[in-house]
């Protein structure tokens, strides 16, 4: 059987001052797990999930995470903002037999992780 992605979910940690950090792990279990952190540019904004897609043919699974502003921030500090977040996305029928990870910041977009089950 040919694996099917359910749903894909992301939560926000931690959103605080830091570093330009751009980085992320995968973990396979009953479902993929992602645990990164992101950078914006103050801590005003949030971790989105940009994208989850599974395709089927090349066996992957790739996750975009981005960054926005919140809607219920007020006035901020000023300073580049680490945000920690963590996606879990479940399947049908297995587990996809690999994972990309790419972050968009104001750099661009930029692959952070690659994994095989």
């Amino acid at each position: 059987m040919t694996s099917t992605l359910d749903d894909a979910t992301i939560v926000v940690q931690r959103n605080d001052c830091g570093q330009t950090t751009s980085d992320a792990t995968v973990s396979f279990g009953e479902h993929v797990a992602v645990s990164g952190t992101i950078w914006a540019p103050d801590p005003g904004w949030t971790a989105v999930l940009s994208a989850a897609s599974y395709d089927a043919d090349d066996d992957e699974l790739t996750v975009a995470v981005g960054v926005e502003p919140r809607d219920d921030s007020g006035p901020v500090v000023q300073c580049i903002a680490e945000i920690e977040y963590r996606v879990t996305a479940t399947f049908s029928d297995g587990l996809p037999g690999s994972v990309t990870v790419t972050h968009e910041t104001d750099e661009g977009v930029a692959t952070v992780a690659t994994a095989t089950a």
